[in-house]
């Protein structure tokens, strides 16, 4: 297979986020880094472990909806673990296999289910995902000492915006010309809730993190900036988000008195943490071939 240099080009842009990694750990004190992860309290790092059971179950649960609207009917068990092994390895490598494998096991256990349509179920998810997050984000730009200030009347459209597509994800499909791809769900509350709830465990989780690592930051300032670093986490550039999401919360929080090697901690434990769990369970799920 002929690898084509707008592929290498497109590849290279996950070695940006290691990079940025590098130069961070060169501008820091590596034994003061050191005793900070010597003293990380292990229960809470235990417990944002164990929750990643009810953030894969809430995100399954509304994926198994979004491929009924298609006729797709799998297990909740089923959603579960397809669910599992494209979230666990789309953590862990580049680009996006963690949606192809999904496409392949639901094409696997079920023949006649169209790739098209299983596609376009994985953007819907991915919409109510990206939507839910950013409203999430915007009381940071209201209440937060951001460096950065946008218009008030740009964060009250972006606001309404936010509320339109978490309501109604399929929104922008209504102004395209061609017929839209995506089937109209009738369950917007249950999908909305249960992506309220998944990142709201997604933050209980980071909390947990940084109460860990002992940072003198409160839960409210933590809530208030941690979504922003999960969607610049989110950005193409890196691996599971090594060294973008180590770059922002520095970034935010060294306004609060907040040493970077303390917040390297951080970001280092959340991926390091995130990365082997989730790798270690889509790998043994893909052994067992479940």
């Amino acid at each position: 297979m002929t690898v084509t240099r707008r592929q290498i080009v497109r590849s290279s842009y996950r070695l940006l986020g290691g990079l940025i990694l590098v130069y961070l750990l060169t501008r820091i004190d590596f034994q003061v880094l050191w005793d900070h992860l010597r003293r990380v309290r292990l229960w809470p790092l235990l417990l944002s472990a164990l929750l990643v059971a009810p953030m894969t179950l809430g995100k399954a649960y509304r994926w198994r909806i979004f491929l009924q609207d298609y006729g797709i009917d799998l297990s909740l068990l089923q959603t579960l673990l397809i669910y599992f092994k494209g979230y666990s390895l789309g953590t862990v490598t580049p680009g996006q296999i963690g949606e192809l494998v999904k496409i392949y096991e639901v094409q696997r256990l079920l023949p006649e289910a169209k790739r098209d349509q299983v596609f376009w179920t994985i953007v819907n998810d991915r919409v109510y995902d990206l939507t839910v997050l950013w409203l999430f984000c915007l009381p940071a730009f209201f209440f937060g000492r951001m460096p950065l200030r946008l218009p008030f009347w740009l964060l009250l459209a972006l606001s309404g915006l936010s509320i339109a597509l978490a309501y109604c994800p399929n929104l922008p499909f209504r102004f395209m010309r061609q017929r839209r791809p995506v089937q109209m769900n009738r369950r917007y509350g249950l999908n909305l809730a249960l992506s309220i709830a998944v990142t709201l465990v997604i933050l209980v989780r980071s909390v947990l993190v940084f109460q860990a690592v002992r940072v003198p930051v409160s839960m409210w300032e933590v809530a208030l900036f941690q979504p922003l670093v999960n969607v610049v986490s989110l950005l193409p550039i890196s691996i599971s988000g090594f060294g973008t999401r180590e770059a922002v919360l520095i970034y935010f929080f060294a306004p609060f008195g907040v040493a970077a090697e303390q917040m390297m901690a951080v970001g280092l434990l959340m991926g390091l943490l995130f990365f082997i769990l989730n790798g270690l369970i889509g790998s043994v799920l893909i052994a067992l071939k479940r």
